[in-house]
This record gives structure tokens, C-alpha cells and sequence, in this order.
């Protein structure tokens, strides 16, 4: 019988799979055949809300703060769990 060969794997870098994934939607290897139209009132819209976002500068920081619960379970946080 033959030997196995040994296989050593390169740990993975951060950003490295989302580098992959945006290089395999660039190639169009897994594009649907389906087209998809967006109607126009639909693209008008998008663009309109687009354009209003560049209406508000950019804030070097954010104002708020993400606290954490301990009180378990998910949600939002508001109102109790039924």
C-alpha cells in the first residue's frame, strides 16, 4: 500500500473568505441565467434614497454605546419574553 500523504493547511487570514467570496461574485461562475429586473418606479426610489444619504456627513465617531444584558435570551430587549 502506498503512504498517505500528509496535508497541512495554511491557517485562513482575516478578510481571506470574504476576499474569496467577492472574487467568486466578481468571476459570474455562480450567477443565475434568471435575469432580474428591478421595476422602475422600485430603481427610482432606491436611487432617490441613494442620493438623500449623501445629505448627512459622516461622524468620525458614533454617539452611542452597545450595552450588554444580562438578562439572557435575545430580542430587542424591550418587553419581556413570552
Amino acid at each position: 500500500m502506498a503512504e498517505a500523504e500528509e496535508v497541512f493547511y495554511e491557517p485562513l487570514q482575516v478578510g481571506d473568505a470574504t476576499q474569496g467570496l467577492l472574487a467568486w461574485q466578481r468571476s459570474g461562475e455562480i450567477a443565475s441565467a434568471t435575469p432580474r429586473p428591478i421595476a422602475g418606479a422600485v430603481a427610482n426610489r432606491s436611487y432617490e434614497r441613494y442620493l438623500k444619504s449623501f445629505e448627512f456627513p459622516i461622524p468620525e465617531r458614533m454617539s452611542s454605546i452597545v450595552k450588554s444584558s444580562t438578562s439572557g435570551g435575545g430580542g430587542s430587549g424591550t418587553g419581556s419574553a413570552r
